[in-house]
């Protein structure tokens, strides 16, 4: 049987082929190319549609106010996430760990100050955004049990949203390049050296933020604006800042890849 969503992108298939018949448009040459390229997304979204359908939804926390920005492991055995403490404070917030059935949470981080943003290392270390003061994050890593938290990435304003490397050798982060101003992706090796600013926000939009890698490493994702009115949208670049291209469009905001 097929599902909602296969449903609907079979139609969505058979209309586009009946409005280009509609149109007189003939079957053969570069407009048979685009149907079958078109055909071809179909199907790969509706295959993808159905293998990603959701089915039994579990909850795994249930804190008193709020736990987000929920990651896997590597390994895909833990999942570290952000959890909030009462009373309400954005930044009133920790890093905890449980296994993927909601066993064994675990606080991380145990500052006053906020600390979010987790991302694993392939080696189950973790890095998060630890929160100084108004507008001043670094990055920071933990043991997977908690212990030898200390400053990985610094910086004079914003280093924040980290994501690693498949190899472990490589990590992705934004960099705020003023006070209260726009972002951008740098990357640093395992032990914080060889920083590489990947993106410009005079050239390349008017921030990127929320690097992630892709899963063979060779591709890095984000978001980014046109202007600072504009909307989020999700961009995708080479690992080493090469052939930067946007890949949603739209009148939304489209972030948090």
């Amino acid at each position: 049987m097929f599902s909602p969503c296969r449903k609907i992108l079979t139609i969505v298939g058979f209309f586009s082929i009946k409005s280009c018949r509609s149109k007189k448009m003939l079957l053969g040459g570069d407009n048979m190319k685009r149907i079958i390229a078109l055909l071809s997304l179909l199907s790969l979204l509706a295959v993808s549609a159905h293998a990603y359908e959701v089915k039994n939804l579990t909850q795994l926390t249930n804190g008193p106010l709020y736990e987000t920005e929920p990651v896997f492991s590597f390994d895909g055995t833990k999942i570290a996430y952000r959890y909030f403490h009462p009373p309400y404070f954005w930044a009133n917030c920790d890093i905890w760990t449980m296994n993927t059935n909601g066993s064994s949470q675990t606080r991380i981080t145990t500052a006053s100050n906020g600390e979010f943003n987790p991302s694993f290392l392939p080696d189950g270390r973790i890095t998060y955004t630890k929160e100084f003061g108004s507008n001043d994050y670094d990055i920071w890593m933990v043991n997977a049990n908690g212990s030898n938290p200390h400053s990985f990435i610094g910086g004079s304003y914003r280093q924040q949203s980290s994501c690693w490397h498949p190899d472990g050798n490589k990590i992705v982060y934004e960099s705020e390049c003023q006070y209260a101003g726009p972002t951008e992706i740098w990357t640093a090796d395992l032990n914080g050296s060889n920083k590489i600013k990947l993106t410009d926000h005079t050239t390349d939009g008017y921030a990127q933020s929320f690097p992630i890698y892709s899963r063979s490493g060779s591709l890095i994702a984000y978001a980014s604006p046109a202007t600072s009115s504009a909307k989020y949208h999700i961009w995708v670049m080479n690992a080493n800042g090469s052939n930067k291209q946007q890949i949603t469009l739209g009148d939304k905001t489209q972030w948090g890849c």
